[in-house]
């Protein structure tokens, strides 16, 4: 839906200044012989110029933002009706883009005959339960019809920004990739699977939709995902601050998909997409080995791939330096980090979650994670009375069933 905006009243205009407004309305003008400048004036806009002088800095720039609005207004209103061809397809709910209220143009830009300006652009897609928010920068120019938007460089966090898409979409799961990317329909079916599982196994509360996206090329996961290594990621599960709430995207590296045989394909979905789940509890105070160990126990989980493959790098250092004596800290999983050690760290959240499901069975596991999630105090508090609260048992006892789990299995 568009808003549409309201405009501020200007009262009491003398002619220059009615001139001036029917000027900036981008054509009304031109009706009432208002269409170029007194024949005696220089070509150009300096006729402009002289009657921004008479009108006052106020009134013009008032009046340069409201045209400017519309313009903008107008582009919102063309992608809604399919008319911009990159996004034709999308199916948005609404989009919408306007002027910041922070950043109008001053006198000096508006005699000039040229400004730009931070646009703000809001849509909502019909699986985003919150209005997605991004920056654009705007540039306007006038010419004989008035103030015309020329340009409007998006911040490039969505993938149309960059390329045409298409888009595959059932209700809970849609999938956007590059348009004529032929994996898109396969991709949206494993997409879908992947969703279903989890929802089979994620026992709280949480939105069961997810959206995929597919790039044409690795590079374009740097500034979708807003981090300089993105383009080595095998998949990247972006979350994002909303104006009513978190935006969530599971980007995929298309390199490393098309590498990938089906099975494994699957493997990182359910991974991802638990980490969408995740992102209906709080975040804070969860521990990564034990947001990203969940997320592997899911994405492995009824795979038939054995333990001995999944944690094979764990169980190989415990059979090399014996079994560690904690798990791991947040650093570990950092990205400047050797990926070997990131797989251990990996790992080692998994194989707890792995022997809490042998000891307790896997019904437990999520109900543990929201208890930590959901609590109150430090990490180590939080820890201990979810133990408590959800396995009848502390903490410190966990560490030493995981530690006794890994000698077992190695």
């Amino acid at each position: 839906m568009i808003r549409s905006k309201a405009r501020r009243p200007v009262a009491l205009l003398v002619a220059p200044f009615v001139a001036m407004a029917l000027v900036a309305s981008a054509g009304v003008g031109f009706a009432l012989g208002l269409a170029r400048p007194p024949t005696e004036q220089p070509p150009g806009t300096g006729w402009f110029a002289r009657w921004v002088d008479d009108a006052g800095d106020d009134t013009v720039t008032e009046l340069t933002a409201t045209a400017a609005d519309e313009q903008l207004s107008r582009r919102g209103q063309q992608t809604l009706s399919g008319a911009n061809g990159a996004l034709k397809g999308v199916p948005f709910e609404s989009f919408d883009v306007r002027l910041a209220r922070s950043d109008r143009p001053d006198a000096g830009e508006v005699r000039s005959g040229r400004f730009q300006a931070t646009a703000i652009v809001e849509y909502r897609l019909p699986l985003d339960e919150v209005l997605v928010g991004r920056t654009a920068a705007a540039t306007f120019r006038l010419g004989p019809n008035g103030w015309r938007l020329v340009r409007l460089n998006a911040s490039g966090r969505d993938l149309w920004d960059h390329e045409p898409v298409d888009v595959t979409e059932n209700g809970q799961t849609l999938v956007m990739a590059r348009r004529g990317d032929l994996r898109l329909p396969g991709l949206g079916t494993l997409a879908e699977q992947a969703r279903r599982e989890v929802a089979d196994f994620w026992s709280a509360r949480w939105p069961q939709t997810t959206v995929v996206v597919l790039p044409s090329t690795p590079r374009l996961l740097d500034p979708l995902a807003g981090l300089e290594s993105g383009s080595d990621q095998v998949a990247v599960t972006l979350w994002a601050t909303g104006s009513e709430g978190p935006v969530i995207r599971v980007l995929m590296n298309p390199t490393v998909y098309d590498q990938m045989p089906t099975l494994a394909r699957k493997i990182v979905l359910r991974h991802e997409i638990t980490h969408v789940a995740q992102n209906a509890l709080p975040r804070d105070g969860v521990p990564t080995w034990l947001k990203e160990g969940l997320a592997d126990y899911v994405s492995y989980r009824g795979s038939g791939i054995p333990d001995s493959f999944v944690g094979a790098q764990l169980l190989a250092k415990v059979r090399a330096t014996g079994v560690p004596e904690d798990l791991p800290d947040d650093s570990e999983f950092d990205l400047d980090r050797a990926s070997a050690d990131r797989r251990v760290a990996y790992q080692s959240g998994w194989a707890f979650c792995q022997m809490v499901a042998d000891a307790y069975g896997d019904d437990r596991l999520v109900p543990f994670y929201a208890a930590v999630a959901r609590g109150e105090g430090s990490t180590d508090e939080r820890l201990n009375d979810a133990a408590d609260e959800v396995l009848g048992t502390t903490f410190d006892d966990l560490r030493v069933q995981w530690q006794s789990w890994l000698t077992a299995n190695a």
